[in-house]
């Protein structure tokens, strides 16, 4: 899942309509159409029951995806670093750091798998990593990776 939006809704503000926030919503980002579903809530059982069934929807209406394609890049921060960044549709599937030699408490910090989720689903033509105020290399050598993995797919 790329990205999900309620476009309309007629649920109760406090209630359902908490549920259909692009906040609440951002949590099956980067999941697996097939599969995705939201935890069911007590007291908004009807909604989530509802983004449920859309998700349902969505998936029997989804195209076969193209087969991931995951691949080790090398880069550097303040040490060398290795990402394997796995694309499926153009789109970034998962992120992980399979190797670093960054300092805990600054660049390590940046290649968790917390830290390295933002990237999941976005198109890999245009990903990008924010970069950090004191983990400068780190964050440009998320973005050198990043840069390669969008040249392998073209």
């Amino acid at each position: 899942i790329a990205s999900v939006k309620c476009v309309e809704h007629g649920e109760t503000p406090g209630f359902g309509a908490d549920m259909l926030t692009d906040d609440a919503l951002a949590v099956l980002v980067g999941q697996d159409i097939a599969t995705a579903q939201i935890d069911v809530k007590s007291g908004v059982t009807l909604t989530s029951n509802g983004i449920n069934e859309a998700l349902k929807q969505a998936a029997a209406d989804a195209p076969a995806a193209e087969a991931a394609a995951a691949k080790v890049y090398e880069t550097k921060g303040f040490g060398a670093f290795k990402l394997e960044i796995e694309v499926a549709d153009g789109k970034i599937a998962s992120v992980k750091c399979v190797e670093h030699g960054e300092t805990p408490g600054f660049g390590a910090d940046m290649l968790t798998d917390d830290a390295l989720a933002v990237l999941i689903g976005q198109d890999v033509a245009t990903a990008q990593i924010d970069v950090k105020a004191g983990v400068t290399l780190t964050s440009n050598g998320i973005n050198d990776a990043l840069k390669q993995a969008a040249k392998e797919v073209q």
